[in-house]
């Protein structure tokens, strides 16, 4: 799976394109334990419209960490000017001005990735573009520099405020139920088993890839599957998110955290709601299709009672109850003649139906047999 080719992170690519028709600085926030959804250099290229000729300078992010300059701005600005190609005669005063006039920075973007360095370099490295961001506002679009930094946001640092000029890009709330849903689409064959993983993983897209290779669907074996967190405490899963990781930005950096439809929540490990997540999956897919069910085996049953002899209005009234009145009234009550079959197919779908009732995630092997008795009593639409 190539995770840029989902709505959402293609989406988020495609904000960097926005930001560099706009501003003239982009900074990428990321996780730090989360390799695979770091931002690169190819990244940031094909994010931008290839018809703007722009030309790409990759700097490595180290530059500052290896100089002398990495609390001086103006010196980082030679550093990058180094990386650049321009030629700085000895003696020549050179700065964050002069970078941006030159002409081999004209049209060009600069990206600089300082997810691996030091908060102290990563922090030189934000100052540098708050200089540039400020210093450029004057000059045209087309002749502006574009500066793209990458980092990784953790709480002790101080991110610059944002303006037209300089755009911030948090990597939260990106992944969405609709990437899971393509995620999982060539992976998993069964889409009870697919919205169980979907709601277990959530915005977790190498827990849901995982358990789409090892899981078969049976909520008894998940919890293994799941490393858990024993340390963890009193989590605030499921407040209101904001449009960046605010106060939960140290769990954000730990990658525990995400915005998953609005909503600020941690990973499955770091929660107690497994079973409660299993269901609601299982409510989503089971449900309607245990109403379709209930509707053929109420015409079966509403037929058995007629040639059982009840008046047609009263057994009207049984075939439109509820699975477990339908039950009681048909097997109980009135002692109608059904099939086998059907009667089998009654007593299973009950018991699925009270699962679902008090919260309790459905078997495996209770929902297969349903299915397989269903097919049998030729039930199964």
């Amino acid at each position: 799976m190539n995770l840029w080719e989902l709505p959402g992170p293609r989406r988020w690519l495609q904000q960097f394109d926005d930001t560099l028709d706009r501003s003239a600085v982009s900074i990428a926030c990321h996780p730090s334990q989360n390799r695979a959804l770091r931002f690169n250099h190819a990244l940031c290229a094909a994010a931008t419209d290839k018809r703007r000729r722009l030309e790409f300078h990759a700097i490595p992010g180290d530059v500052i960490e290896r100089s002398t300059s990495v609390t001086n701005v103006e010196l980082a600005a030679v550093e990058v000017a180094n990386q650049v190609g321009i030629e700085i005669a000895p003696g020549e005063r050179f700065g964050v001005e002069n970078l941006l006039s030159h002409p081999l920075t004209d049209a060009a973007v600069l990206y600089v990735d300082a997810q691996d360095m030091s908060v102290e370099s990563q922090q030189a490295w934000l100052k540098f573009a708050a200089k540039v961001a400020s210093t450029s506002k004057e000059a045209a679009p087309d002749d502006r520099i574009a500066l793209v930094l990458a980092v990784r946001g953790e709480p002790e640092m101080d991110l610059p405020s944002q303006d037209t000029n300089l755009r911030i890009h948090w990597w939260w709330g990106v992944v969405g139920p609709l990437d899971l849903a393509v995620a999982l689409d060539d992976r998993v064959d069964r889409p009870l088993v697919a919205s169980m993983i979907a709601e277990v993983a959530r915005w977790d897209l190498t827990l849901a890839l995982d358990l789409a290779s090892r899981w078969d669907g049976d909520p008894t074996a998940l919890d293994s599957l799941v490393a858990h967190d024993t340390t963890a405490t009193s989590l605030p899963n499921g407040a209101s998110a904001g449009r960046d990781p605010g106060v939960a930005r140290t769990d954000w950096v730990a990658g525990d955290c995400d915005s998953w439809e609005g909503r600020l929540d941690y990973r499955i490990g770091l929660c107690s709601d497994l079973s409660r997540r299993m269901w609601r999956a299982q409510v989503r897919i089971v449900y309607p299709w245990l109403e379709e069910l209930r509707a053929g085996l109420g015409e079966v049953v509403a037929q058995a009672a007629v040639e059982f002899g009840l008046p047609a209005i009263e057994a009207g009234e049984i075939g439109s109850s509820e699975l477990g009145q339908m039950k009681h009234l048909a097997l109980r009550e009135h002692r109608i003649t059904l099939s086998t079959s059907v009667q089998d197919v009654l007593r299973r779908a009950v018991a699925i139906r009270n699962h679902l009732a008090h919260l309790r995630p459905i078997p495996k092997a209770e929902h297969d047999d349903l299915m397989l008795a269903a097919r049998r009593a030729g039930l199964l639409r």
